[in-house]
């Protein structure tokens, strides 16, 4: 061996014939993965963004595991752009804390890599019953004011 570097090993021989040549060895690069969610708190039925990147930059596959609130995992794959971003909306339909993390498999050029697990709250909607109760009171009030300011 002659010399090494991030991702060869170089070797140098003379054969009859042939000009120096040099064999290679690759070494699969370090990667990294960032996650985000927002926003962190939503009424059920509501989107969340998830928002990710793989360093260095390259167009990779990358699963993104979701851990429901009743305990049921749900995996997709997505494909990193270019500059290693990338990006899903999800619906969160289920009252609870949801669970999210990425991971990059690995590759012969790249090492395999995970994020950090991020989460998000699903709230409970306000039932129906409770809106029409607050539009009730809503009313009564305004009407009892304006009957208040009539009499004065």
């Amino acid at each position: 061996m002659i010399s090494e570097n991030k991702t060869h090993l170089i070797f140098k021989a003379k054969t009859f014939g042939f000009s120096v040549f040099a064999i290679v060895d690759p070494k699969p690069t370090p990667t990294s993965i960032t996650l985000t969610v927002e926003p962190e708190e939503v009424t059920v039925g509501e989107e969340v963004t998830l928002r990710g990147r793989i360093s260095p930059p390259a167009s990779l596959p990358i699963s993104l595991y979701t851990v429901r609130p009743d305990g049921t995992v749900d995996m997709k794959t997505l494909t990193s752009s270019p500059d290693g971003s990338f990006l899903l909306a999800l619906k969160l339909n289920m009252e609870g804390e949801w669970r999210f993390t990425a991971e990059f498999a690995g590759n012969s050029s790249y090492e395999r890599s995970a994020s950090s697990w991020v989460k998000a709250v699903a709230k409970p909607r306000m039932p129906v019953e409770n809106i029409i109760s607050l539009i009730v009171i809503a009313a009564a009030t305004i009407t009892a004011m304006l009957i208040i300011k009539r009499i004065k």
